[in-house]
């Protein structure tokens, strides 16, 4: 019970990124599931941009999504 409470808040977000072959890269969008987490993306409805995010929430997620680019 406990942790399906906790598996319950978690958001779905999703970074589209993009990197040519200089290595720069941009995010084109972000994306976020409306289903609960556990519904297959296909299956889910998303909204693009995201919708609950705060903005120091999407500007840590958006710098971690460009800095996996570089590994």
């Amino acid at each position: 019970m406990f942790i399906r409470k906790i598996y319950r808040r978690f958001k779905e977000i999703e970074y589209e990124v993009m990197r040519d072959k200089n290595d720069n890269a941009i995010v084109v969008c972000n994306m976020e599931n409306i289903d609960p987490v556990g519904i297959h993306t296909g299956d889910s409805i998303v909204v693009a941009p995201s919708q609950t995010l705060s903005d120091v929430e999407y500007q840590m997620l958006r710098d971690v999504s460009l800095k996996l680019f570089e590994l």
